[in-house]
């Protein structure tokens, strides 16, 4: 499906849902047949049903064209990003963006609650980052968006929402009022493309359409009035302010707007969005007075806007709002930190000198709770990835690595024990090796997490030769440590291990040095040895 038409993308044929103006896109989701494997989403008009229309077939189609053609313009991160601009056959035009998952629109009409408003800080966060988006279009571009609706609302991969929908965009250069690129009017069998009447402020639907930075206000309450509406019914039927379906309908509703119920929005807010419903787009708030509202100041917020910027500070700001972030971190809803928190610090350990800032936050979200973070499958799917890059990577520090080891035992209760031989032991063993006494000795100790649960194989030929090599170390305090962690563990090896190994290296330790700790553990190794497996013992 669309594969001649979009070159170097592999199309599902699996149709996404519809999108943007009046529903008309369809998508689909592609992945680039280059080395990059980059993951995309084709947006596809099929020219057909529109083959017959008597007349404004031409500006229908411009009208879809306009929204490639003006996406391009944007390097915005609330903005959808556009890779590919348009493209063009007899029978279609199609456009490729970044990777979407859904549309607003196709989640309210699936009654998909949970993934539009699952928790009060991430709807709340989806709502400052689309004012923000709008204050940016009206400071820096001067530019009303004028189709402030769902299905202009893109769902990512790592939850966030962003604006798309531009075919109606204006560019107010010579004041604060233009004729805007809306036209509502309509002439009998004529099929024309407009903005929803339901997210629509009154004076984008006259004639002329005339509009202002506001009226991209007015369609945000409208928005906002809705997502609370999902919210407080816990589904989607019925969840619009507006309820017209034709321009007189409109004009109708827009005459009782103060009739209806705000109670479902919450109150330190309510009136400020009665207030953006204003008739006259002169006493609506703007959109930065907006992102200012003392709504959007509270801690929590602040936090997560900082967490996703902090990518622009230097790497002292980093660590130091990292140690803070983990020592807040389980103050978030479970659900909100699964999917807003760590995507963003799983994009921050791309930078492996961050890694022991990170892997703080991490064990305290998998610190055992009544009602825990995160299942065994989430761990395997959200953390354990990024940190396996890191771990079998050539540049994890002392730092990091002992930090890893301090948490071997909650790692053996996420992961499958072929996952911890592959990763964890090529780790004890960097660790026994490394020369660093204070990680040689927290090696020695957790790797008894581990020792009734790997293949013996690997546990006779990888873990004790080196725990052996360092009970006959130079430093007393390794030989202790490593003696020990023997005195422990010898009762899991088999006669003739004990017998060509762990008895010749008690001799050699014999020999050297020691004090009454070690020689008390050599002493027990020896009576269970006499006593457990049958081998006759001296000292």
């Amino acid at each position: 499906m669309g594969n001649q038409l979009i070159p170097n993308t592999n199309v599902n044929k699996e149709l996404r849902g519809n999108s943007g103006v009046n529903h008309q896109w369809q998508m689909y989701h592609g992945v680039r047949t280059d080395k990059t494997k980059e993951e995309v989403t084709v947006f596809l008009f099929d020219k057909k049903p529109i083959s017959k229309m008597p007349s404004g077939k031409e500006e229908f189609l411009n009208v879809l064209k306009r929204e490639p053609e003006i996406l391009g313009k944007f390097q915005h991160s609330g903005i959808l990003k556009l890779m590919d601009s348009l493209i063009e056959d007899p029978k279609r035009i199609a456009y490729t963006t970044e990777r979407v998952v859904s549309s607003l629109s196709n989640l309210i009409e699936s009654n998909n609650v949970s993934e539009i408003a699952y928790s009060n800080l991430d709807l709340k966060l989806h709502i400052l980052d689309l004012a923000e988006t709008l204050s940016y279009l009206h400071r820096e571009v001067r530019a009303a968006h004028l189709s402030i609706s769902p299905e202009n609302i893109y769902i990512m991969p790592d939850g966030t929402w962003k604006l798309g929908g531009f075919s109606f965009s204006t560019q107010l250069i010579n004041g604060d009022v233009g004729e805007s690129k809306a036209d509502f009017t309509q002439k009998p069998g004529q099929i024309k493309l407009t903005p929803s009447l339901r997210f629509t402020a009154p004076e984008v639907t006259r004639t002329p359409s005339l509009c202002s930075l506001t009226s991209d206000m007015f369609s945000l309450a409208c928005l906002i009035y809705t997502l609370y509406k999902i919210k407080n019914d816990n589904g989607t039927h019925d969840p619009y302010l507006i309820q017209a379906n034709s321009l007189h309908g409109y004009l109708e509703a827009i005459q009782t707007l103060d009739r209806n119920d705000f109670f479902h929005i919450p109150e330190e807010i309510r009136s400020t969005i009665v207030g953006m419903l204003h008739i006259n787009p002169g006493s609506r708030m703007t959109s930065t007075d907006f992102v200012n509202h003392m709504w959007f100041k509270d801690p929590f917020i602040q936090t997560v806007k900082t967490l996703e910027s902090i990518h622009q500070r230097d790497f002292t700001q980093q660590q130091n709002f990292l140690k803070g972030l983990c020592m807040i971190v389980l103050k978030f809803e479970p659900n909100f930190i699964r999917r807003r928190i760590i995507p963003v610090i799983n994009n921050l350990l791309k930078n492996p000198q961050l890694a022991p800032s990170i892997f703080s936050i991490y064990f305290k979200i998998m610190e055992p709770q009544d009602q825990p973070i995160l299942t065994r499958e989430q761990f395997t799917q959200l953390i354990w990835p990024s940190i396996r890059t890191i771990v079998t990577g050539k540049e994890i520090s002392a730092q990091a690595l002992f930090i890893l080891m301090q948490q071997m035992e909650m790692f053996v209760g996420y992961l499958e024990i072929k996952e911890i031989e592959s990763v964890f032991v090529p780790l004890l063993i960097k660790s026994f090796e490394c020369g660093v006494q204070k990680l040689q000795d927290l090696a020695l100790k957790q790797s008894l997490f581990i020792f009734d649960k790997i293949d013996y194989q690997v546990l006779k030929s990888q873990i004790l030769p080196k725990i052996l090599a360092l009970t006959i170390d130079n430093n007393i305090d390794l030989r202790k440590g490593a003696i020990l962690m023997l005195s422990k563990t010898f009762h899991v090896f088999d006669n003739n291990v004990i017998s060509l190994h762990i008895l010749p290296t008690l001799e050699k330790l014999q020999k050297m040095n020691n004090n009454y700790i070690i020689n008390m553990a050599m002493l027990t190794i020896y009576q269970g040895i006499a006593k457990d497996i049958g081998i006759d013992v001296s000292l």
